[in-house]
């Protein structure tokens, strides 16, 4: 069974692009999690629980 995107990309560079997009985006998220996780820790340092850095 085919996923709907394979059916719209028929030729296989538009579906090779179509994956790379997919891969820099995830790629790009994973960065700005971490990007953020860094400014609450350095923004809460006097707090001892990290379950509070966590939660909002």
């Amino acid at each position: 069974m085919a996923k709907p995107w394979q059916q719209r990309l028929k030729n296989k560079e538009d579906r090779i692009r179509f994956l790379q997009g997919l891969l820099t985006k995830t790629t790009q998220a994973k960065e700005n999690y971490k990007k953020s996780v860094k400014a609450l820790v350095k923004r809460k340092r006097h707090t001892e629980h990290i379950g509070e850095l966590i939660r909002p």
